[in-house]
């Protein structure tokens, strides 16, 4: 193409649901023209599943005629009415932003338009103002009409290169037309694959990690405070396709009333954490069937927020805010049994903390480096810690580089910078990396290397290997997935999204799944009715979803 109108809607995210008449005798070659798209461009085209804005492949008729340009909003017909994949091409470039390239407005810079050589449809070639457009015209663009009898041509070339009987698309999208969408498509979208579908039943909060399963398949596990305000655990089997399917319930998998559920894959087992009755700290240990092993009894006191992270495959630790509101962080270790003992902590001396996050950084044997993240009272601070065979000994922090924020999270990105993910004092959706020197001894905030998006409700981000995925809840109650990339100088850059694909959400946890593409992570979110519903994406680059509605 080489160029977009000026002020053209484009679809959110590179995504653009669809639907096709099923009249239409033509929808091998629509799909066709969709996987084009696909494996050249960004743009991904998913099955419509209740989204506001689509488009319909159908006839042509008088009540849609042309293909529009950009999104309109509601309902749009692309014109499908003849077979041939190039002019299929053609139409759902007009679809997803594309002007005539003999319509923009530098046109006549590069070629003559013999304006009363034109016979029919005359509108189609009127100059129009241009948003986004290529340095070049492009002669040989897919949205190029062709040129017309060469003896009498509608278009010649002011160079006379290329000739007219040259002049007019192929049928398939050029450079120069994939550099336009690569512009302003600049990343592969997060695509919805499946979803549990009829949920679990009411849940209040929930916690979820994914396992490798049997003949290629995945365990997402939901630890989660259910409907009657009871800890429960629910296992859902997600196989390569993305589809999802609920599993027994294992051998005791509920217990008594529980606040603030999370869990942490150890070992072949599993450890789960929360608040019992009396606001204590409490363990569950489950075996590799997920069978309910041990629990810490009154091992702990009694607790704020808290998380729980894996050290090694018979440790785990838990970082608190204790009841006096400081910062806690207790060793358990996990016997064979499944037996939880509590070996040692850092002491009744932490920081003021308000909430926490924590993740390890360097592991070794013996011992591990942990960052743990603690809102202050007036502010969120990047701590370093290490964890040996007997001991939790403060290293290093972040002094004063960040300010107020909450819903904070910490992961570790592929490069080695650790990235503080957190709702900002504008309730904006903030990433925040840093430095961490391999003995902890410095945590320096990377200055202009930040992450910004939008107002949220929640946050529940996943290392990933081109960086990090944050799910969050939107301001108006929508679940969005968010992809960054972290480049090796702890630069924070936005690609794709998952646009409208999924409905309204709360109490978001995201999983990575064990496989490589086609389905990678399983977001898992109290749905609109209040029910668990566990919801399969590809965020790596696969394709849309041929599915013909």
């Amino acid at each position: 193409m080489g160029a977009s109108p000026s002020g053209v809607d484009l679809w959110r995210g590179g995504i653009v649901p669809y639907e096709i008449n099923p009249d239409l005798a033509n929808i091998d070659s629509i799909h066709q023209a969709i996987v084009h798209f696909e494996e050249q461009t960004n743009l991904r085209f998913v099955g419509r599943l209740n989204q506001d804005d689509y488009i319909r492949f159908s006839k042509q008729t008088r009540g849609n005629s042309n293909s529009e340009v950009g999104r309109q909003g509601g309902r749009q017909y692309v014109n499908a009415s003849l077979n041939a994949v190039g002019v299929l091409v053609h139409e759902l470039g007009h679809a997803v932003g594309m002007m005539h390239e003999h319509q923009r407005d530098d046109r006549d810079d590069w070629m003559i338009f013999h304006e009363d050589r034109v016979t029919d449809e005359a509108e189609q070639y009127e100059v129009e103002d241009t948003g986004a457009r290529t340095a070049r015209y492009d002669f040989q663009s897919v949205m190029h009409y062709h040129a017309g009898d060469p003896a009498n041509p509608i278009f010649e070339s002011r160079s006379g290169m290329p000739a007219p009987a040259d002049i007019g698309g192929h049928g398939t999208l050029t450079v120069t037309d994939k550099t336009l969408l690569e512009a302003i498509y600049p990343a592969a979208p997060v695509i919805r694959r499946s979803d549990g579908e009829g949920g679990a039943g009411e849940v209040l909060h929930t916690s979820a990690i994914a396992v490798p399963g049997v003949n290629n398949t995945a365990v997402v596990v939901n630890a989660i405070r259910n409907g009657s305000k009871k800890y429960q655990l629910v296992l859902w089997r997600v196989y390569d396709t993305g589809v999802v399917v609920r599993m027994p319930d294992p051998l005791g998998s509920t217990g008594g009333k529980a606040t603030a559920v999370t869990c942490t894959a150890v070992g072949s087992g599993l450890v789960s954490a929360m608040r019992d009755a009396d606001g204590e700290l409490y363990l569950i240990s489950h075996g590799d069937a997920f069978q309910r092993l041990a629990d810490s009894a009154d091992q702990a006191g009694e607790v704020g927020d808290h998380h729980l992270l894996m050290l090694s495959a018979n440790r785990v630790l838990s970082v608190c805010v204790s009841g006096s509101g400081r910062l806690l962080s207790i060793v358990w270790e996990i016997q064979s049994n499944g037996e939880i003992v509590r070996r040692f902590d850092s002491g009744t001396n932490g920081p003021a903390a308000a909430s926490v996050s924590s993740v390890v950084v360097e592991s070794t044997a013996g011992s591990q480096l942990v960052a743990i993240l603690y809102r202050a009272p007036s502010r969120l601070v990047l701590s370093t810690w290490k964890v040996d065979g007997s001991s939790i000994t403060f290293v290093a922090d972040s002094k004063q580089s960040m300010g107020a924020g909450d819903l904070a999270h910490v992961i570790a990105a592929p490069t080695g910078h650790v990235v503080v993910v957190c709702r900002d004092a504008s309730d904006r959706l903030l990433l925040i990396p840093f430095d961490i020197t391999r003995n902890g001894a410095a945590v320096t905030r990377i200055s202009g290397a930040d992450g910004h998006a939008g107002v949220i409700r929640e946050i529940a981000p996943v290392a990933r290997p081109y960086g990090l995925l944050t799910s969050v809840i939107s301001e108006g109650g929508h679940v969005l997935l968010i992809k960054w990339r972290v480049e090796d100088n702890g630069q924070i850059v936005r690609l794709g999204e998952s646009g409208t694909q999924a409905g309204e959400g709360s109490n978001l946890s995201v999983a990575a799944l064990p496989f490589a593409s086609k389905v990678t992570v399983c977001t898992v979110v109290r749905n609109g009715s209040g029910d668990l519903l566990p919801i399969t994406w590809d965020d790596v680059d696969g394709p849309g979803e041929l599915t013909v509605v």
